[in-house]
């Protein structure tokens, strides 16, 4: 995911396209996730 977040701004050239706030979105949900399976392990 964050391979294609670096190549839609290098095509885009922005960070405010909206497929570049999609990819955002999605990467920040896996993030929360991720975060959230860590609290349940302790």
């Amino acid at each position: 995911m964050r391979k294609q977040m670096e190549q839609m701004f290098q095509e885009e050239q922005s960070f405010t396209a909206e497929s570049m706030i999609e990819i955002s979105s999605m990467l920040d949900l896996k993030i929360n996730e991720y975060m959230k399976s860590l609290g349940k392990r302790s």
